[in-house]
């Protein structure tokens, strides 16, 4: 996309410690990479997010997920290599009754996108193709996309 504006980083105050910042940057990471939000993963990229869900009365629950890429930590970064790297934060919501591995999922995508843009259709593909329950369905649909993509 077009850089809309570049904005200059200009701490503030520091919210919680180095330390403790560097625990669940680390945390977060382990989250994406083995435990509860593995579905947030993208290969070749170090993502670092949580998956939850929300609550509302009377509705079903809205599927979340809230992540960054690249995470690291300082013992295995080079800072010159960290700076020239493209960074990418996002919060997924899906409302509605959804588990939130479908938002982890989500953000994922986006995430490769971000990163590997040729894989765009590939993922939309992905995406469509498994939402259809019978291959007649299946080659309309492809044929339908690919008449407005030309």
């Amino acid at each position: 996309g077009n850089v809309v504006k570049n904005v200059e980083k200009k701490v503030k105050r520091q919210v919680v410690s180095k330390e403790t910042a560097d625990k669940m940057n680390e945390i977060l990471g382990y989250n994406t990479e083995t435990a509860g939000a593995t579905a947030g993963y993208v290969s070749g990229y170090k993502v670092a997010g949580k998956t939850g869900t929300a609550q509302q009365k009377d509705m079903p629950d809205n599927a979340l997920f809230v992540g960054y890429a690249p995470y690291y930590r300082e013992s295995d970064w080079n800072a010159e290599e960290m700076s020239q790297m493209e960074k990418i934060a996002l919060a997924v919501r899906i409302p509605n009754g959804y588990s939130s591995s479908y938002a982890a999922q989500l953000a994922s995508d986006v995430i490769r996108v971000f990163y590997y843009p040729e894989s765009l259709g590939e993922i939309v593909d992905n995406v469509i193709l498994n939402q259809v329950d019978t291959e007649i369905q299946k080659l309309e649909l492809v044929s339908l996309m690919k008449s407005i993509i030309h």
